[in-house]
């Protein structure tokens, strides 16, 4: 571990803040919970950084992230980051009731510190918050954006990325090809299947590893108990 985070772990205090979790009911912890087995296998850190993204809204992206941020940290021993990669819309630190510290502009204008953005939310988990400032600074390259992640990578032993939709930003590609894979977050009875179709072509054209897809706001025609006996 680098100097300036061993510092950081010394003086800083934990945030307070509302863990997404307790606002899961039994069914969205189940699922989400296979979904963390199924991306980070136990004994295993072969998927170091994997983002979610939308297809053409956010469509729950960054709820998806700071829940299985959540969960993950609380299983494990290792350090755990979200960061909030999408500057156009960033949400993940409301989903923990947390204050932007405005900072996330700064690092990427290349005035600010890894150490000044990262919140230290539990003994494990850590946030990178996004900036809406990033919007009025040049657009960030690829080249800052892979220093930026390669830093925190460096640091933390998980890292779960929230991007921005696929068909609104060139920056979500540039994300899933610096990343170990992506997952799709497609709103049931509103994403298109052509939109999801083409965005699956554009990503593994550019040579973007594609978990799979993540089904969100899913409702049942039949009564839950009677959906899971299939």
């Amino acid at each position: 571990m680098s100097r300036k985070f061993e510092l950081l772990q010394r003086v800083e205090q934990v945030s307070p803040c509302t863990l997404p979790s307790t606002r899961l009911d039994s069914l969205g912890r189940e699922e989400i919970l296979k979904l963390m087995q199924y991306l980070f296998p136990q004994n295993s850190s072969a998927r170091q950084m994997v983002v979610f993204a939308g297809i053409e809204k956010p469509h729950g992206s960054s709820w998806m992230c700071a829940c299985l941020g959540d969960l993950l940290a609380a299983q494990t021993a290792a350090r755990v980051c979200v960061a909030d990669m999408n500057s156009r819309q960033p949400l993940v630190h409301q989903h923990f009731a947390m204050e932007n510290g405005g900072h996330g502009a700064d690092l990427l204008a290349e005035t600010g510190s890894i150490r000044s953005c990262v919140q230290r939310l539990s003994k494990t988990l850590w946030l990178f918050p996004g900036d809406t400032r990033a919007l009025v600074t040049p657009r960030m390259n690829a080249e800052r954006m892979q220093c930026i992640l390669s830093e925190l990578r460096g640091e933390f032993e998980y890292l779960i990325v929230n991007s921005a939709p696929i068909s609104s930003s060139a920056e979500a590609i540039a994300l899933g090809q610096l990343a170990e894979g992506m997952v799709l977050v497609v709103e049931a009875d509103a994403t298109r299947r052509e939109a999801i179709k083409r965005a699956k072509e554009n990503l593994l054209a550019a040579g973007v590893n594609v978990f799979g897809a993540v089904l969100n706001n899913r409702t049942f025609p039949v009564p839950e108990l009677i959906y899971k006996l299939f």
